[in-house]
């Protein structure tokens, strides 16, 4: 197994989301979440993991799977209807990687991990992240589940 070094050890937002791959795309990041912001802001990487218990998000990957990261550009106000008092988290690039199995039935839909939690153990793990603007997506799959 890989060491883990400072970037496996990076805390990242990690979010139960009913949103799919391309909805979180077009909005330019994940939302609309009661979130504390000041906890989040010191993320730098949210991790979206695929909740399929409703299906109004246009659900991408499979039930608890993470399936997209992205780099956190700035946390701010909800500017969709009726969301005024929750916030959305804006990526400026995101890289999909399909990791099952990641969400723990935690009741709250937002939870505070680190990379390694996802497979990214390490700098090498980081760099193979094919990160991407909105429209320049491609995969990763994650093979290491020895998590």
């Amino acid at each position: 197994m890989k060491e883990i070094d400072e970037y496996g050890n990076l805390e990242c937002v990690t979010v139960f989301t009913c949103r799919g791959k391309d909805r979180i795309l077009r909005e330019g990041g994940s939302q609309s979440w009661r979130i504390n912001m000041s906890r989040a802001s010191k993320c730098k990487y949210v991790v979206c993991v695929q909740n399929r218990n409703e299906t109004w998000g246009q659900a991408t990957a499979d039930h608890k799977t993470a399936f997209l990261i992205g780099k956190i550009r700035s946390i701010e106000p909800s500017k969709e209807k009726g969301c005024a008092d929750r916030a959305i988290i804006n990526c400026s690039e995101f890289a999909e990687i399909s990791v099952p199995n990641c969400w723990e039935g935690n009741r709250n839909p937002i939870a505070y991990r680190h990379l390694a939690d996802f497979g990214i153990r390490n700098v090498d793990d980081f760099e193979d992240l094919p990160f991407g603007r909105h429209s320049v997506i491609r995969s990763l799959v994650c093979n290491d589940q020895d998590q």
